[in-house]
């Protein structure tokens, strides 16, 4: 009888073990999880802020391209893309510029597109 007791009392004792080992590991996943999420947050503020200095320098650009096509007596057709682009085109001169704006391919750059509200 004693040994039976003794038994189910180590019993008791390893099942609260491995319940606070439980409890330990559930606490663990929810800081991993927290991480994660907060991780998750600060990318994503990360690319905001990337778009959004990439649509401001967009917007720069355009606008310097805008007052040198006014210069010349040249107004752009800001209803047509196309048109948008022509004159970008003739404008930029800096490979870097022209990479922000009109991308490799001259059809527009992802922050271009935005910035127009074009879906690409």
């Amino acid at each position: 009888m004693k040994k039976r007791r003794a038994q189910i009392e180590i019993a008791k004792d390893e099942h609260a073990l491995f319940l606070k080992e439980i409890e330990r590991q559930k606490k663990r996943l929810e800081q991993m999880q927290l991480r994660s999420i907060q991780r998750a947050n600060r990318l994503q503020e990360s690319l905001i802020k990337e778009n959004k200095r990439a649509d401001d320098r967009i917007k720069i650009l355009i606008g310097a391209a805008a007052i040198e096509s006014l210069k010349r007596g040249h107004a752009i057709n800001w209803r047509n893309k196309e048109s948008v682009l022509a004159e970008l085109d003739v404008f930029l001169s800096r490979p870097a510029e022209r990479e922000a704006v009109l991308a490799e391919d001259g059809a527009g750059s992802e922050a271009f597109h935005r910035v127009f509200m074009i879906k690409s």
